[in-house]
């Protein structure tokens, strides 16, 4: 649902409703004036006509109250009229021969009536003497009538009201949609990139400050997209600039890989030759031991013999003078000589057992 059809729709809704409200007041106002009216008419008219008849009554004249029942009921509103005397004889009646025919009763308001004929009564009183009454019928069909055209003609009101407030509401609600429809198609020229677009501003309304509020977010939309674009091509230029950096990169890297490669093998020969060389050395030497120890087997063998006897020769002091030495030891403790303790595991050292054991 469209905000014009919104604003149609509000509008007639509370037009019909305050309308209609005030429709309901002006009859029920019409209907209560009219029926105070009407009893009032009512009233006068019953009075009026005791008043007349007071005197034909009085004088009991009979042919006066038929000549004056037949001028009251040129009347077209009397329906039926009828005179009483204190003793409830008919002392004359005219009118409609069926209203006539059934029991009096006096009604209070023009509402409750059923027949459509108000029934009214007024008394006959002379010196505070009651003479008589007098019964009468107005009818209420120019009444009723009358409710029914205010009610028809307050119908025909609302229904051309209604039309003329549907009538205003469309022309306010195409005036007040129109910059609304004119924000619609700059959003969407908007959304476009149509940065240029701007919405001509007619009056000092809430629509006319949301319109020139739209024209300034356009600007600052414009300069930010172009910034936005200036920045896109600085970010392009400096990503050709780093590709060609990369690629120099990767040249370069290349060009090394290739040189480290190439350096590798190289390395990789000269630690083949090293090792060959090693490997000979190692032959060489092993081949001048062996040559060697060949050639000189006695002499080893003999050396080594000497050595024998050395350590054999200390073994054999050692085992004579150990007895000795741990009673010395004893004996050196005892009286808290650490110094010739220490002279004589010195004495031991000396020996280097150790590396004779090993």
């Amino acid at each position: 649902m469209s905000l014009r059809l919104k604003t149609i729709i509000g509008i007639a809704f509370i037009e019909a409703v305050l309308f209609a409200v005030l429709i309901s007041n002006v009859l029920n106002y019409m209907r209560d004036s009219t029926n105070s009216n009407f009893i009032s008419y009512s009233n006068n008219i019953s009075t009026l006509f005791a008043t007349t008849t007071k005197d034909a009554i009085l004088s009991y004249d009979l042919a006066s109250l038929e000549s004056f029942i037949s001028s009251i009921l040129n009347n077209k509103d009397i329906t039926y009229v009828r005179i009483k005397d204190t003793n409830n004889n008919i002392l004359a009646q005219g009118g409609d021969k069926i209203l006539l025919k059934k029991e009096f009763k006096a009604d209070s308001n023009i509402k409750n009536i059923n027949d459509g004929v108000y029934d009214t009564s007024e008394k006959i009183i002379e010196a505070d003497t009651l003479y008589g009454t007098i019964e009468l019928g107005i009818s209420t069909d120019r009444i009723n009538q009358a409710i029914k055209n205010a009610r028809n003609l307050s119908g025909i009101i609302a229904i051309s009201e209604m039309a003329l407030v549907a009538i205003f509401s469309l022309m306010l609600g195409t005036y007040l949609t129109h910059q609304l429809k004119d924000l619609n198609i700059a959003a969407n020229e908007i959304s476009k990139s149509n940065y240029k677009y701007k919405i001509k501003v007619n009056g000092k309304d809430e629509l006319a400050m949301l319109a020139r509020s739209f024209n300034k977010m356009t600007d600052a939309l414009a300069v930010s997209d172009k910034s936005r674009k200036e920045f896109e091509s600085a970010i392009k230029k400096l990503n050709v600039q780093l590709e060609l950096r990369v690629k120099k990169r990767t040249s370069e890297l290349s060009n090394k890989n290739v040189e480290l490669s190439e350096a590798y093998d190289m390395l990789k020969n000269t630690q083949n030759q090293l090792l060959q060389s090693e490997k000979m050395a190692s032959v060489g030497q092993l081949a001048a031991g062996v040559a060697h120890e060949i050639n000189n087997p006695i002499g080893f063998v003999s050396s080594n013999f000497n050595s024998l006897q050395l350590y054999i020769r200390k073994y054999k002091k050692f085992t004579a003078d150990s007895f000795n030495i741990i009673k010395s030891i004893h004996s050196y403790a005892k009286e808290g000589d650490k110094t010739k303790i220490e002279k004589l595991e010195q004495q031991f050292l000396d020996d280097d057992f150790e590396f004779i054991n090993e």
